[in-house]
């Protein structure tokens, strides 16, 4: 009789489980989705307008176009110096464009026709790092910038008079909001040419500074700082980037900003001392590409996040003059460390000025920075009394109990409360008493466990709560363990 009463339950678990599989898997995206991100999900419907560029049918006469704006700095540079060629894309309202990866969907092209007296250094790079959707349709991923974007690119100056120095090129991109896409080319040129000191608060070749520190006894240091500011003439409530360049050389290596703290690595750490009609966008530099990552496997030392070549961090400023003063500038500081594989030399800290400091003041509060891949999700804290937490919790509870995954042990909480009926109103209060502070006392041990020694909040070791389930050796451990209990319930033996 006993295995009867015990396979009637578990003949009910398991209807229930197969229910709920059934369920969930029709509240699953269909297979011709796969989970991705479609454009016109994001975008809204469409309006007679694809994402290679064609374009809506009617448009305001009042519609704006972007706006590009070229130099070249710093203005003073001599030969055998390296300058900069800053493209700088700003676009309407609410529109963005798309970065220069020829992978990606609708990139942008910038086509060097002409660079007399220059020899390139690297590619074009940006000033931020663009966010990332996937075009359901194609497959491809789509980087886009919204509101505008720098592009930044190094030459160094092999003409002997800077009039010789010119550079010659197109932009060609399209730009895109919720009605459609537009496509926009135009052509630039720029060079070299005389600044008059008093033309300008804040002359070109202020906006531009190349240190390369030296170590022991005037030796090479094995890094060269490039220090930039640009544009050079942003209107108020632009985005102005400063960029930090380190160029190390073969075989040595730097440290990133995010390194913890370990032995025999430097965390890199740029700090602003301050800053004139400048307001700082975000809460720290980024990088142009993610580190290289050592020394996982290695038992007792932290990774080490490494760059070898050429790195350069980026912080962006919103341009806000006050009264009559449009100059702008920043200055600060940038701690690091370089090795090879045989020693690393001390840390160095160098000092940066750059564009018109007179009258600047310690950098006030960062706002937020539109061009932050994670702005559009970040969280908002809401202060809360102990009342209204406990009353969540209570609430959340309760709803926990009538979903999928909970059914199951319904079934269960069902056959206890019938083996209990007919005993003392105290003993059932007590079990469940017991019962509830065995979970809370459960849930706090994980809780104290967590906070007190880090265990599953970082991922050392390939550990880290939420992600136990993308191990292959954790998902058999706990097959097993539920196949066992399935075995209990349908009364093959008994724990």
């Amino acid at each position: 009789m006993r295995r009867s009463v015990t396979f009637a339950p578990g003949l009910l678990i398991i209807a229930v489980a197969l229910f709920c599989r059934v369920a969930r898997s029709a509240d699953q995206p269909s297979a011709g989705t796969g989970g991705k991100i479609r454009l016109d999900n994001i975008l809204g419907p469409p309006k007679g307008a694809t994402i290679l560029g064609d374009a809506p049918e009617s448009h305001g006469a009042e519609e704006q176009q972007p706006t590009i704006r070229v130099g070249l700095i710093p203005k003073t540079a001599k030969a055998g110096d390296v300058v900069t060629l800053s493209v700088t894309v700003a676009v309407p309202g609410d529109s963005y464009t798309y970065s220069t990866n020829p992978s990606g969907l609708g990139a942008t092209r910038i086509e060097i026709s002409d660079a007399k007296g220059l020899e390139p250094l690297g590619e074009f790079e940006a000033d931020h790092q663009p966010k990332i959707i996937t075009d359901e349709t194609t497959g491809k991923p789509v980087e886009k910038f919204e509101h505008g974007v720098t592009w930044l690119h190094q030459y160094k100056i092999t003409a002997e008079r800077p009039e010789d120095v010119h550079v010659a090129g197109m932009v060609d991109l399209r730009y895109c909001n919720s009605k459609g896409c537009r496509i926009f080319n135009q052509k630039f040129a720029t060079g070299l040419v005389a600044v008059d000191a008093g033309a300008s608060a804040t002359p070109a070749s202020n906006l531009s500074q190349v240190v390369t520190p030296t170590s022991f006894g005037g030796k090479s240091g094995h890094a060269t700082l490039h220090f930039l500011l640009s544009p050079s003439d942003p209107k108020p409530g632009d985005a102005v980037s400063l960029g930090v360049t380190m160029s190390l050389d073969p075989d040595w290596h730097t440290y990133s900003t995010t390194q913890k703290p370990s032995v025999g690595s430097t965390t890199t750490k740029i700090d602003l001392k301050s800053t004139k009609n400048l307001v700082p966008m975000g809460d720290a530099f980024r990088s142009t590409r993610d580190p290289e990552v050592i020394g996982k496997d290695v038992a007792g030392l932290e990774p080490k996040e490494i760059y070898h070549g050429e790195v350069t961090w980026i912080r962006r400023f919103k341009y806000q003059p006050s009264g009559d003063d449009k100059g702008f500038g920043v200055s600060g500081s940038i701690l690091y460390g370089v090795c090879n594989q045989a020693m690393c030399l001390p840390p160095k800290t160098v000092k940066f000025s750059l564009g018109d400091l007179k009258g600047a003041g310690a950098p006030p509060a960062p706002i937020a920075d539109d061009s932050d891949p994670t702005s559009d999700d970040a969280l908002v804290s809401e202060s809360g009394t102990l009342g209204f937490y406990l009353f969540g919790a209570f609430f959340g509870g309760m709803l926990l109990n009538i979903m999928p995954c909970v059914l199951p042990v319904l079934a269960i909480k069902v056959l206890s409360f019938v083996q209990q009926a007919g005993e003392s109103r105290s003993r059932i209060f007590l079990l469940n008493v017991a019962y509830s502070l065995g979970v809370i006392v459960v849930f706090l041990a994980l809780a104290t466990l967590a906070a007190g020694t880090q265990l599953g909040l970082s991922r050392s070791g390939g550990f880290a709560w939420g992600s136990l389930f993308q191990s292959t050796r954790f998902n058999l451990v706990m097959a097993c363990l539920v196949f066992g209990m399935g075995l209990s319930l349908l009364g093959v033996f008994e724990i």
